[in-house]
């Protein structure tokens, strides 16, 4: 559990939204490493499966 979990603080979320083919993928890349001297031992991968063969993308919940 993180510090900010332990003091009870709310973390914001931030969601990039759009129809295919807008450059959401752009923003979030050029962003984040705009943001990465913020972060310096911070990482974070998530395969949502958009193009792996033969396995269906991760669904929102």
């Amino acid at each position: 559990m993180g510090a900010s979990q332990e003091r009870g603080e709310e973390l914001p979320v931030h969601v990039i939204d759009g129809m295919p083919g807008v450059g959401k993928t752009t923003f979030a890349v050029h962003a984040g490493h705009l943001l990465s001297e913020r972060f310096p031992d911070g990482q974070l991968f998530v395969n949502l499966n958009g193009h792996t063969t033969g396995r269906s993308p991760v669904q929102a919940t």
